[in-house]
């Protein structure tokens, strides 16, 4: 399944035995999955943004989906540093890239675009980094969770209460779409997989239990908004518009875009389109081939 993201790499960083995938020739473009998916995520988006003569490298995060670590400091600023030492690896310490986000990814990937001048463009898919206020709209307000954050913070009762039933808690998440019956049953069975294991549950709630650092990171960045171009990508049955206007707090030349048949996965609902428009807009903002 995962052959359509391209050569599988693993190396090690800071404790963590990172697992990407790279495919193509040309100018790379970076994705960092969310929670509770892994690069999968990208697999039916990742040939159409390879199609115009473009790299893609997807890599999971710190102790999500095939990396694996023990523990970590996963505030998000520090998440991208590593990232970056890890892309050193992948594609040289030289060439410029763009990097696209989904959920946490996404957060990440705003590191990423404020820390590195070799970052040439930003696309956030469905995500609202800590401290960043952008109330939802409707219909996604009705449909896309608000407690999730706040529960998982809290140490240990989280962990007690999950644990009893991952499968069920991780699928809810996964129903987050416009056809919550529309997940590709492998990719299901691939995402419940990577997070069947208890061990490491804490890992995934600790991606939510360095908040406040996060939104004081994040609000510094909003203070003085970036001139990187951005995309934000929001579904309309889950963040929507809500997407933009986070985006356009922290970047100031940020373009929006709401597909109308997603939720919270838009890279897998609409793939093609999703492709489409992230080659587009990649192309008008001078990253191509």
């Amino acid at each position: 399944m995962s052959h359509a993201l391209g050569s599988a790499r693993t190396l090690t960083h800071a404790g963590c035995t990172y697992t990407a995938w790279v495919r193509g020739e040309g100018p790379p473009v970076v994705l960092l999955h969310g929670w509770p998916v892994t690069s999968i995520h990208w697999r039916r988006a990742v040939p159409v943004i390879c199609a115009p003569g473009l790299a893609t490298v997807c890599i999971d995060l710190r102790g999500l989906g095939a990396s694996v670590a023990a523990d970590g400091n996963f505030e998000k600023e520090n998440l991208a540093r590593e990232i970056l030492q890890v892309l050193e690896t992948l594609i040289g310490r030289e060439a410029r890239f763009a990097v696209i986000g989904h959920d946490w990814g996404g957060s990440v990937a705003v590191a990423l675009a404020t820390l590195s001048e070799r970052v040439a463009a930003v696309v956030v898919e469905e995500e609202i980094p800590p401290g960043i206020t952008a109330p939802l709209p409707e219909p996604g307000a009705s449909r896309y969770p608000s407690w999730h954050g706040a529960f998982h913070r809290q140490k240990p009762l989280a962990e007690t209460l999950i644990s009893s039933h991952m499968a069920e808690y991780f699928r809810f998440f996964q129903k987050l779409r416009a056809d919550p019956k529309s997940t590709d049953p492998s990719d299901l069975a691939a995402f419940l997989q990577a997070y069947s294991d208890p061990a490491r549950l804490p890992i995934l709630l600790d991606y939510y239990r360095t908040h406040a650092r996060d939104s004081a990171f994040f609000g510094q960045i909003a203070r003085r908004p970036s001139a990187l171009p951005a995309l934000a990508v929001g579904g309309r049955m889950a963040m929507g518009t809500a997407v933009g206007a986070a985006v356009k707090q922290l970047f100031s030349k940020t373009e929006n875009a709401v597909f109308e048949k997603s939720g919270h996965y838009p890279a897998q609902e609409e793939p093609e389109l999703f492709g489409q428009t992230v080659s587009q807009f990649l192309k008008r903002v001078g990253f191509k081939a």
